[in-house]
C-alpha cells in the first residue's frame, strides 16, 4: 500500500511538471545545442555520480557497509532532492 501511495505521489508530481513545461520550447533549445558539448556534459555526470557514491561508501562508520549500487542510488536521490529543495 505504501508503494502505491508513493507511486501515486511521484506520478502526480511528474504530471504536474510536464503539464507546466513547454515541451516545444525545450525541444527547440535541444535542437540548437551543440551535440558534442551536450555529450561531454552528460559524460561528466557519470563519473561524478560514481565518485560521490564511492566517497559515501568510504564515509560509512566501521562495521557498516554500503554497496556501490545502494550508494549510487542514495547519491541520485540526494541529487533529485537537491533540485527541488
Amino acid at each position: 500500500m505504501k508503494r502505491l501511495v508513493s507511486l501515486g505521489i511521484s506520478l502526480s508530481i511528474l504530471a504536474f511538471i510536464y503539464w507546466r513545461v513547454d515541451l516545444a520550447a525545450v525541444g527547440a533549445i535541444f535542437a540548437e545545442c551543440r551535440i558534442g558539448w551536450l555529450a561531454l556534459a552528460l559524460a561528466m555526470v557519470v563519473p561524478t555520480t560514481f565518485g560521490g557514491a564511492w566517497r559515501l561508501q568510504r564515509l560509512m562508520p566501521p562495521g557498516l557497509s554500503l554497496g556501490l549500487p545502494e550508494a549510487t542510488r542514495l547519491i541520485l536521490v540526494a541529487s533529485v532532492l537537491n533540485l527541488f529543495l
